[in-house]
């Protein structure tokens, strides 16, 4: 009877580790599909305000929490009803079964994700470089800057923005936007994988924005959602038609209302 108990025992725990692995996952990637899925349009053609987000069902799987204190209860069931003896080789069962059934598909998974970061890193290194805006070339932001209500200061020290710096670093898109205004100046970091990331908000309101990269045909993409004050979500499409010049298309959507713009750079130290 006891054998059959513990073989219950290890299966129960098996089953449990890997609904909380799978829970996981399917979070992280109902994340970036989320960004991916936004509906910015940066030809400014009418499309839904609706913002889409990754929603998921209740009872679709454990947290890790949850998990952890169902197998420290079930570990101190066996310990009581046989030994402690029993209850570590119950652990040791589940944690076998998990690599055996579950287990085998990783190093290829993280195989194809490792090339998956090699492929974008190498498309996106031909943005890297440090750009300076070419202002006569750009379009006007008042209309943007009057939609995000930003006036006073902060308005004058976008409205002076002097250039901006790309680079890729492990896998990780660093960009950088600098002004005349030396207190002034956007950082962002994002993965490459599409990993959803908070940054600070650019028009430095309190709180965050929520943010993440894609690239699709030979463009980057930075999408991004904010919460109150004046909620809202935009995206920065960012490619480079030459070797010496950088475009950034922008879109942002507050309140049901759109505002896009154009800025155009040229490589620092390059004749434009």
């Amino acid at each position: 009877m006891s054998r059959y108990l513990l073989v219950g025992g290890s299966l129960a725990g098996a089953w449990l580790l890997r609904k909380v692995f799978r829970t996981d996952q399917g979070v992280e990637e109902a994340e970036g599909a989320a960004f991916r899925d936004r509906p910015i349009d940066l030809q400014g053609s009418a499309t839904s305000p609706q913002v889409s987000k990754a929603k998921h069902s209740e009872g679709q799987g454990f947290s890790k929490t949850t998990t952890l204190v169902l197998l420290v209860l079930a570990l101190v069931v066996v310990a009581l009803v046989f030994s402690l003896r029993a209850a570590i080789l119950a652990v040791l069962c589940s944690v076998a079964t998990v690599w055996v059934f579950g287990g085998k598909s990783r190093p290829q998974e993280l195989r194809q994700l490792s090339q998956h970061t090699r492929d974008n890193t190498s498309n996106a290194h031909r943005l890297a470089g440090a750009w300076v805006k070419d202002k006569r070339a750009s379009s006007s932001m008042d209309g943007v800057l009057d939609l995000a209500e930003i006036h006073g200061l902060l308005r004058q020290a976008i409205n002076l923005l002097t250039g901006c710096e790309i680079s890729v670093e492990d896998g990780i898109f660093n960009f950088i936007v600098t002004s005349a205004v030396s207190w002034f100046k956007i950082i962002e970091r994002y993965p490459l994988t599409g990993e959803p990331k908070r940054c600070r908000r650019r028009d430095l309101r309190r709180g965050k924005h929520v943010g993440s990269v894609e690239q699709k045909d030979s463009c980057v993409y930075i999408h991004m959602d904010w919460e109150a004050p004046i909620p809202g979500y935009g995206c920065d499409q960012i490619s480079s038609p030459s070797e010496n010049t950088l475009l950034i298309k922008s879109s942002i959507c507050i309140g049901g209302q759109r505002a896009s713009w154009t800025a155009v750079y040229h490589r620092k130290g390059s004749k434009s």
